[in-house]
């Protein structure tokens, strides 16, 4: 492996798990001051759109830190990278707050999904059937579950991977051909 190559994983694990740990203290506050606002439509949508930030702010960092210049192929590997890290390290930080930190909060959590997911189907007009088999396959999970946490972890890396591959465009920056 080339010393640039090097540097791109070690850059990029570096602030995938700087994101984590970040992630990991905006969770532990939340826990904090109100634990529903960690199942809430809202924060997922601000957490999305703040790692989104996040990464091409990395990416670009990066570009910056090595010159400048930077090709698609390795700002797409670079994003990608620091994504694995982030979800590694915050599938290993969540499985800490949820078996270590607080045991019962994923039957806390759980108990504010099936509400809202009730109210949901209500304001839907949902069928009584449909609401108690939604019920019944939301009470089968463990949210503590590691299983559960890499499941979820893995479909994340792969919409990130998709959305990686525009946002290596903004990141990208190719050398002038006359210089």
């Amino acid at each position: 492996m080339s010393k640039n190559q090097n540097s791109l994983l070690t850059e990029a694990v570096k602030y995938g798990a700087i994101f984590a740990i970040v992630s990991f203290v905006i969770q532990l506050v939340l826990w904090a001051v109100d634990y529903t606002y960690l199942v809430s439509g809202a924060y997922n949508v601000l957490l999305i759109l703040c790692a989104i930030g996040a990464f091409i702010w990395a990416g670009l960092h990066y570009r910056k830190s090595i010159g400048g210049y930077l090709s698609y192929g390795n700002a797409y590997k670079f994003l990608i990278v620091s994504t694995v890290a982030f979800f590694i390290i915050g599938i290993l930080l969540s499985w800490i707050m949820y078996n270590v930190v607080d045991p019962e909060l994923p039957a806390m959590l759980q108990e504010v999904q099936i509400e809202q997911t009730i109210d949901f189907l209500e304001s839907m007009n949902a069928d009584d059937a449909i609401i108690d088999q939604s019920i019944s396959d939301m009470e089968k999970q463990d949210l503590s579950d590691i299983l559960l946490l890499l499941q979820s972890a893995a479909i994340m890396i792969v919409v990130f991977a998709v959305l990686h591959l525009l946002f290596a465009l903004i990141v990208k920056k190719s050398r002038p051909e006359f210089e």
